[in-house]
């Protein structure tokens, strides 16, 4: 049934793949990231954290929520600073001039 939703290119590398690799979830999804050049490394994540800003059609919920997803990806290692790194990111990207004014001037010391 899945072979039907995928493209010419998918069937061919599904095709290719041993029998163990497309069994197995983890060694399929980075079998297929391989092939297809998706790059599922901490430092992609470290570059996506640091350059995210709010978008336009980001709420303040969603921008937040975001940051705090990619957040363990990108530094698994410093949990125990992890409220501060994403408040200073979130400062950093907030795009509604009044909020940030707001968040700047209360100085909060968490997230």
């Amino acid at each position: 049934m899945v072979q039907y939703h995928m493209d010419e290119a998918m069937v061919d590398v599904l095709s290719a793949l041993e029998v163990e690799e497309a069994d197995d979830y983890d060694k399929l999804k980075s079998t297929l990231f391989r092939v297809f050049g998706i790059n599922n490394s901490e430092e992609r994540y470290t570059k996506e954290f640091i350059n995210r800003r709010q978008r336009e059609n980001d709420s303040v919920e969603e921008y937040a929520d975001h940051l705090k997803r990619l957040l363990p990806k990108a530094f698994p290692q410093l949990k125990d600073q992890a409220d501060g790194i994403l408040l200073q990111q979130f400062e950093a990207g907030i795009r509604q001039d009044m909020i940030k004014f707001t968040i700047l001037r209360s100085a909060p010391d968490s997230f």
